[in-house]
């Protein structure tokens, strides 16, 4: 069947301004300095255009071999990339004159070590934290965690190190002013364009660093009440920290993140309940008394990994019309169970391996998941971010096969809804 009978009349009117779709490319072994934030400018600079120097270098000699995966993955960027409004609207935002300054740590480890864990380590481009040595690995009771005092902010080293990176920022970048503390973030919001979100860390997210993913499981499965001990604990941490941050530097609320986490898709349906939806509500309700914002505020919700189990108890959302746009895994044949849980919601959907690998997979099959997938999101309020994760310079053509595959298939998708 073409994919023009597929596609209902009531749904033809703006498909190429709702279906977008880009391309995420991650050659694994090209190797990179990573720019350390801790940096003076000049070391900055240097391990910028260094970085730039091995992307570029690859780049040139894919050319120079005949391989176009750069035109490629340019020309489906430009063409799938966003739709008219975001467009616009990043337009927009470009005449803000912001620097780039990453924030130091992101809130997660700020707290964590604020609470007693190492400080994280800078590798390949991010901040971790030890996972041997989490900050509440003592914590054995609900004694314990009773025992646990809210930082002082201002006073905690690590947080004096930051500002004192932004001010060296200042005096370096005089022309760039520094950014905000990394807690918000543009999203697309339906029928609007981007909004900011504001970001208060999530549960599930800083329970794995306080106490390691393992113990932290165990926990929420086997000890309701020390798990409820340390959500009072760690909503009273993330609110507290965020709303320091934002004293220091007022934001925008125009809508909220901070629904899900990282890890959420680890949670099984009966504690997704209990931990997810249960501290969902909880910072929606906090964040509209806090800051007088509307009932009808956008908020994102967030699992990065496979979470069809998840689906259902999204539908039951405390939250769920406030619940304007979700990231999470693309899973081929359960785009419309997600749809029917989400039905106004912005999915953004990430095909990455091991749950499709667009690198590996034969073209045809590329051209049914995307065909299928976007059939079933009611070609409306989708994004495919496509993760080609190439591991050896020897698969570049394969890249360029499929991702012409996807160029094709969306010009498909695009020709009917315009």
């Amino acid at each position: 069947m073409e994919l023009k009978e597929q596609i209902m009349p009531e749904t033809q009117a703006g498909s190429h301004d709702e279906v977008t779709a880009s391309v995420w490319f991650q050659p694994t072994f090209l190797k990179y300095a990573y720019v350390d934030p801790r940096s003076c400018r000049e070391e900055r600079q240097r391990v910028q255009a260094e970085d730039r120097g091995v992307y570029d270098g690859f780049m040139r000699q894919l050319e120079s071999d005949g391989c176009r995966v750069g035109e490629v993955i340019s020309q489906f960027n430009d063409r799938f990339g966003a739709s008219r409004r975001v467009r616009a609207a990043r337009e927009a935002k470009k005449k803000e004159r912001c620097g780039s300054w990453s924030g130091w740590y992101d809130a997660r480890l700020m707290i964590a070590t604020a609470l007693g864990a190492p400080e994280p380590k800078w590798i390949n481009g991010s901040w971790w934290h030890d996972r041997d040595c989490p900050a509440l690995e003592w914590v054995d009771s609900v004694e314990d965690v009773m025992q646990i005092p809210v930082p002082d902010w201002q006073r905690v080293p690590q947080f004096q190190k930051m500002l004192d990176s932004r001010d060296l920022w200042q005096k370096e970048y005089p022309e760039e002013p520094p950014s905000g503390f990394g807690i918000t973030l543009d999203l697309t919001v339906p029928g609007r364009g981007l909004a900011q979100f504001v970001n208060y860390p999530s549960f599930v997210d800083l329970g794995i660093v306080f106490l390691g993913m393992t113990r932290f499981l165990t926990v929420l499965g086997s000890d309701a009440a020390l798990a409820r001990a340390l959500m009072d604990l760690i909503f009273e941490l993330t609110t507290g920290y965020t709303e320091f941050l934002l004293e220091l530097k007022p934001e925008r609320i125009e809508a909220l993140c901070g629904f899900g986490g990282d890890a959420t898709c680890l949670l099984s349906p009966q504690l997704y309940e209990t931990y997810g939806l249960g501290w969902d509500a909880r910072l929606f309700d906090f964040v509209r008394k806090t800051h007088q914002t509307p009932d009808d505020l956008p908020c994102n919700l967030h699992s990065c990994g496979p979470s069809g189990h998840l689906y259902d108890a999204w539908g039951r959302h405390p939250c769920q019309r406030n619940l304007t746009t979700l990231q999470t895994r693309l899973l081929p044949g359960e785009v419309k169970r997600l749809r029917d849980s989400l039905p106004n919601t912005q999915l953004e959907l990430t095909l990455h391996p091991p749950h499709f690998d667009v690198v590996q997979a034969d073209p045809s099959e590329t051209r049914d998941v995307l065909r299928q997938s976007a059939k079933d999101a009611g070609f409306r309020n989708v994004h495919f971010t496509i993760a080609a994760v190439v591991h050896r310079p020897e698969d570049m053509g394969r890249v360029v096969t499929n991702l012409t595959a996807c160029h094709e298939t969306m010009e498909e998708i695009a020709m009917y809804g315009e």
